[in-house]
């Protein structure tokens, strides 16, 4: 079975990686961790960006600055998907895991990634990093949910019920 999974080191996703231990997934499963550094809505402020543009002597200072943004981004991206193929290596070491860093719009880098992979199941946490992203984009979730052609696991962190006495 070819399992891809969208990391991006929040809680959401963490859950996700947890879930699987009762997912009752084949030993045999090829695993893709994808993490996407998503550089449009973690960029700095546009106002920053354009007030450094706005003189010529200060392009270069803008562009050097988007450039060691997009690194920063890429950078980690790159760590969280370091920590889930470590994590899932140690609970699953039959499996063969293998991981991918992408730059984009999370959701439709993780469909594009299913899609050119042929993933039978795409997992993903039930939320990302940023409440804001999810309200001006809609959900990464939601949209892998409705838009990809695989089957696909959405994962939410355990909630613990404590009963008052």
């Amino acid at each position: 079975m070819k399992i891809l999974i969208g990391y991006d080191g929040s809680e959401h996703s963490d859950a996700a990686l947890d879930d699987l231990k009762g997912a009752g997934l084949p030993g045999d499963s090829e695993v893709l961790v994808v993490a996407v550094g998503d550089l449009l809505m973690s960029n700095p402020p546009v106002s920053e960006v354009i007030g450094q543009a706005l003189t010529s002597r200060r392009v270069a200072s803008a562009l050097k600055q988007a450039q060691t943004h997009e690194e920063r981004v890429i950078k980690e991206a790159e760590e969280s998907a370091a920590k889930a193929v470590d994590r899932l290596r140690l609970e699953f070491p039959e499996w063969k895991i293998t991981s991918k860093i992408l730059t984009g719009t999370p959701a439709w880098e993780l469909i594009d990634a299913a899609s050119d992979w042929k993933a039978d199941l795409v997992i993903v946490g039930s939320q990302g990093r940023s409440a804001l992203k999810r309200f001006f984009l809609g959900s990464v979730s939601k949209r892998v949910v409705t838009d990809s052609h695989s089957s696909v696991r959405v994962a939410r962190p355990r909630v613990v019920l404590s009963r008052q006495q």
